[in-house]
C-alpha cells in the first residue's frame, strides 16, 4: 500500500460531511426491575414541582413589579361631647392633630388641659429630684435647666415646696386622672382612605375608588350593617376590633383612655392578564404593645396685652397607612425559564437511580459487570522495527500481532 493511499484514508475521515453529518451518542443498557418504578416516581414528582410549585403557587409564568408608587390621603368626619362647660362640643377639626397628614391620621380621644398659662417665676416640679433645696444654695445657677424639667432656673429656693424657682410657662402642666375629659362617641367617626398605587413597569394606575363608586355608594356602604370589602369608608370602632385580633376587651378598651398605634395596611395584589381592575385588602394591626399614645397641643390667645398659653395633652389614636403593592403579567421569557430550569432537574431520577443500582440493590455486582467497562491504565503501543540493510518499515501493533502494513 502505498503513502498517498494511506495518506487519503486517513484524511477522508476528516471530511466536512463527516464533521457536519455524523453523529455520536451513549450507549443504553435497559434493565428490567422494580428500580424503573422509581425511576418513574421521581420523574412525576418534579414535574409536580414544575407544574404545581414554580408554574402556579410561584406564577413562574408571569413577571413581577414590585416597585410601586403610592399615595394615601384621608378624610376623617364625627362630632364628640366632653365635659368641658366652655368648650364641650369637639368635631373632628378639632380633634385631629394635625388636621391635614400624609400617609395617616391622629384622633384624640381623651384630653388633659391645662388653662391660663403665662411666662412667669413658679416652683419646679417636686418629680424633679434634681430641683429638691432647703436654701437658694441648693438649687443650679440662674440660667440653666434640668434634664426634665419645666424651665430655666433662677437660683432662688421656695421653701413652701422645697424646690428650685424656674421661669417657664406657669402652672405647669398637671398629668393628673381628676383632669381627664374623655371624648365620647369618638369610636362613631368614620375615616374615608383614598390610596393610589402606580406601577412604572407596567404604566399601570390604580386606586381603592372602583368606577362604581359614586356619592350614593359612599353613602349607603359604611351605614351597611355587613361591612363591604369594597367600601373605603370605616367606622373607627370597626378597625379597633379589627386590630385586637386577640379579642381582648380591656385592651381594646384601654385604647380609648391611654392611646395607641394601629397600622392600616393596604395590600395590592394586581394580576393584569385576567382584569383591568384589581381590588385592594385591608389589613389592621395593633403594633404599639398597649404602651400609649399621646401628644401635646398648645393654643395661644392675648387677653390685657399678655400671651396666654392653654396646654392640651391628648391621648389618642394614631393610625399609620402602609401601603404593599405588587403587579404580574405574563412574561414568555420567564415561562421558558422556568420551565426549561424545572426540566433540567429530570436528570436527578437518573442520578437516584444510578445510585441505587450501584451501591444499594442487591444485584449490584451483577449490574456493575453489564454497565462499567475497565480499561487498561495505558493505551496498548506500537512498536517501530527497522529491519537491517533495508529499505522497508514494519510497524509492528502489540495489541494486534496480525495487522501490519508497509510503506
Amino acid at each position: 500500500m502505498s503513502c498517498r493511499i494511506l495518506l487519503q484514508k486517513v484524511f477522508s475521515s476528516i471530511t466536512m460531511r463527516g464533521v457536519m453529518f455524523d453523529y455520536g451518542t451513549r450507549r443504553n443498557i435497559q434493565i428490567h426491575s422494580r428500580l424503573g418504578i422509581l425511576h418513574r416516581t421521581v420523574q412525576l414528582a418534579i414535574i409536580c414541582y414544575i407544574i404545581i410549585y414554580v408554574l402556579i403557587i410561584n406564577k413562574g409564568y408571569q413577571s413581577f413589579d414590585y416597585s410601586a408608587l403610592s399615595s394615601s390621603t384621608t378624610k376623617v368626619k364625627g362630632t364628640g361631647l366632653t365635659d368641658l362647660t366652655d368648650r364641650p362640643v369637639w368635631d373632628a377639626v378639632d380633634l385631629l392633630i394635625p388636621s391635614q397628614s400624609n400617609g395617616g391620621f391622629f384622633l384624640a380621644t381623651n384630653l388633659v388641659i391645662t388653662k391660663n398659662q403665662t411666662q412667669r417665676h413658679c416652683a419646679e416640679s417636686q418629680d424633679i429630684t434634681e430641683s429638691y433645696c432647703r436654701a437658694d444654695a441648693d438649687c443650679w445657677p440662674q440660667g440653666r435647666a434640668y434634664q426634665l424639667g419645666h424651665g430655666v432656673t433662677t437660683g432662688v429656693c421656695n421653701t413652701s415646696t422645697n424646690t428650685c424657682m424656674i421661669r417657664s410657662w406657669c402652672d405647669l402642666e398637671r398629668d393628673d386622672i381628676s383632669m381627664e375629659h374623655r371624648v365620647n362617641f369618638t369610636d362613631k367617626f368614620t375615616v374615608f382612605i383614598k390610596n393610589h398605587v402606580h406601577f412604572p413597569k407596567y404604566r399601570v394606575s390604580k386606586s381603592n375608588l372602583m368606577s362604581r363608586t359614586n356619592e350614593d355608594y359612599l353613602r349607603a356602604c359604611y351605614k351597611s350593617l355587613s361591612p363591604d370589602k369594597h367600601c373605603p369608608i370605616f367606622k373607627i370602632k370597626h378597625i379597633v376590633n379589627l386590630a385586637h385580633t386577640n379579642n381582648d376587651e380591656a385592651l381594646a378598651s384601654e385604647i380609648w383612655k391611654s392611646g395607641g398605634v394601629i397600622a392600616i395596611r393596604i395590600k395590592w395584589d394586581c394580576n393584569l392578564d385576567l382584569s383591568a381592575e384589581c381590588e385592594p385588602e385591608y389589613i389592621f394591626n395593633r403594633v404599639d404593645s398597649s404602651t400609649g399614645y399621646n401628644t401635646r397641643i398648645p393654643v395661644y390667645y392675648y387677653k390685657n396685652k399678655t400671651t396666654y398659653r392653654e396646654l392640651i395633652k391628648a391621648y389618642g389614636i394614631l393610625f399609620k397607612i402602609e401601603t404593599e403593592a405588587k403587579a404580574r403579567k405574563f412574561d414568555i421569557i420567564n415561562l421558558l425559564l422556568n420551565t426549561g430550569s424545572g426540566l433540567g432537574l429530570l436528570g436527578l431520577s437518573s442520578v437516584i437511580c444510578d445510585a441505587v443500582l450501584t451501591y444499594v440493590h442487591r444485584h449490584r455486582d451483577y449490574y456493575k459487570q453489564h454497565t462499567t467497562q475497565n480499561l487498561p491504565k495505558r493505551p496498548p503501543q506500537k512498536s517501530m522495527v527497522r529491519a537491517t540493510g533495508q529499505k522497508h518499515v514494519y510497524v509492528i501493533d502489540n495489541s494486534d500481532s496480525s495487522s501490519s502494513s508497509e510503506c
